[in-house]
């Protein structure tokens, strides 16, 4: 069973705020990763980033880490 989790007294919350990505776009090389991509995640909300196999999923969510620039 788990227990409630505690918060700390006088600790304000930030408040959330919508992750909104228009026109991401990467090449490697010539070829085209991901072109124009555009979406708006929900604070609070889940959102998935769907499509088949290499398609750039992975590399959207690896720009919008920073490890791609």
């Amino acid at each position: 069973m788990r227990r409630p989790v505690q918060r700390r007294a006088g600790r304000a919350r930030a408040p959330r705020r919508d992750l909104q990505v228009e026109g991401l776009t990467i090449a490697f090389g010539g070829v085209k990763a991901a072109t124009g991509v555009s979406f708006t995640a929900k604070a609070g909300e889940i959102t998935s980033l769907i499509g088949p196999n290499g398609a750039g999923k992975t590399t959207v969510l690896n720009m919008l880490c920073g490890f791609y620039r």
